[in-house]
């Protein structure tokens, strides 16, 4: 059979002039360069938008300040309180005659500074729910004070006291007698009683924002023996109580856990445990009513001081707990660095199962170094220290005695939580 064949056309187009084929390629340029500029105006102008809407939110750190530093205080203190001033005060107080309207005028000037410090007050409401014998569900409620002690751009922040927060199924603030709204807890120090809560700023009602008023933080260090002060938040047991006292006895640098501690108690009504904070006269926050510290006389309280906890109220502000590795210290002083022993910071005991008891740390120990950082204090302890976090793995250089000399030992400790 003869096989076909067929014929094959190549169509072929006509021929394009080099100048069509130029414009073309321009036209598809001019396109390109045209949307690029199109697509970036668009991307500059949404970019904040959308980064506003689908970024995280920034974290804020937050640091405390005084209103007089303790370099301040004591320069004022030495440059005004010269002796013919002293003697001139004395002797105007000695020759005039306080008035009932003069002590009722005092009095008055107190109970104002009570008032305005009522504004940095909230009432923390603790709801507790369990489930009795029988499978049924319980809740109970208790209300505590506590105290703003700033208002970021994104969240009030508000210390209280750690009873606050335990055990806590739900946990609400209310300014002002106001509107209640839920909180949250940043951190707790449950060695020292204090926890730190928070509530989204975006969350408040406009008319209570207006309402918002943090306590002017003041320096307990500035305190002397006589001082007048205010206790306000639940002095009395009740919220929104409040009393008045003045410090009876105050001594620095006082041996505790981990730090060294101001010892100031005072004559005052408190209920530390439903929170009761301390003004001095200018109406700032220097302390509160602490049963942490040991007894008191009856009729007595005794205050931990803000300055001997400020950095770590900064801690729990930022949601960290406070660095623990649980050892009673205090500084060398001169006498005993007389009888030999080194300087640096004195280990009088050790908490039994704290991290630095197992550690293998010994109470006569002492501590001169944290890491490569070389230590003589007990303020450079308690800063290196306050550097570290929970978990983590540090070494402890210290002198220990061996008969009539000091032998130089490193101790691995991993790091707790107060």
């Amino acid at each position: 059979m003869e096989e076909k064949k067929f014929i094959k056309e190549n169509i072929v187009g006509r021929r394009e002039s080099w100048k069509k084929r130029l414009r073309h390629y321009l036209r598809v340029v001019l396109s390109a360069l045209l949307f690029g500029l199109l697509s970036t105006g668009v991307f500059v102008l949404a970019e904040p938008r959308f980064r506003t809407l689908f970024a995280p939110p920034e974290t804020e750190t937050v640091a405390f300040h005084t209103e007089q530093s303790i370099e301040e205080t004591t320069v004022c203190a030495s440059e005004t309180e010269t002796e013919p001033i002293e003697e001139l005060v004395q002797s105007e107080l000695q020759n005039y005659h306080f008035s009932v309207s003069d002590y009722e005028s005092m009095m008055q000037n107190l109970k104002q500074l009570g008032n305005e410090a009522e504004k940095s007050l909230v009432e923390v409401t603790k709801r507790v729910s369990s489930s009795d014998f029988l499978g049924g569900e319980t809740s109970s409620e208790d209300s505590y004070s506590g105290i703003i002690l700033t208002v970021t751009d994104n969240e009030i922040l508000m210390f209280t006291m750690a009873e606050a927060v335990q055990g806590v199924t739900k946990l609400e603030v209310s300014f002002l007698r106001g509107n209640r709204y839920e909180a949250a807890l940043k951190a707790i120090d449950e060695l020292d009683g204090l926890a730190v809560i928070s509530v989204p700023l975006k969350n408040i009602m406009e008319k209570d924002r207006g309402l918002l008023r943090a306590i002017p933080l003041g320096n307990s260090r500035a305190l002397k023996r006589g001082d007048t002060l205010i206790t306000v938040g639940a002095p009395a047991g009740g919220l929104y109580s409040t009393a008045l006292g003045a410090v009876s006895y105050l001594s620095y640098h006082q041996p505790a856990v981990d730090s060294t501690l101001e010892d100031i108690r005072a004559d005052l009504h408190a209920a530390p445990a439903k929170g009761s904070f301390v003004l001095n006269t200018s109406g700032e926050l220097v302390g509160w009513a602490s049963d942490r510290l040991g007894e008191s006389a009856s009729g007595f309280c005794r205050i931990a001081g803000l300055s001997d906890f400020l950095s770590r109220l900064e801690l729990l502000s930022n949601g960290r707990r406070v660095p623990y590795i649980g050892v009673e210290v205090q500084e060398v002083s001169t006498n005993m660095e007389r009888q030999g022993i080194p300087k640096g910071i004195y280990v009088r005991s050790c908490v039994t199962e704290s991290p630095a008891y197992m550690a293998g740390i010994q109470a006569g120990d002492i501590i001169v170094g944290l890491n490569e950082t070389a230590l003589d204090s007990v303020d450079s302890f308690v800063s290196e220290l306050e550097k570290t976090a929970v978990d983590d793995t540090i070494s402890l250089t210290v002198q220990r005695s061996r008969g009539q000399e000091y032998v130089e030992l490193r101790f691995p400790v991993t790091v707790g939580g107060r």
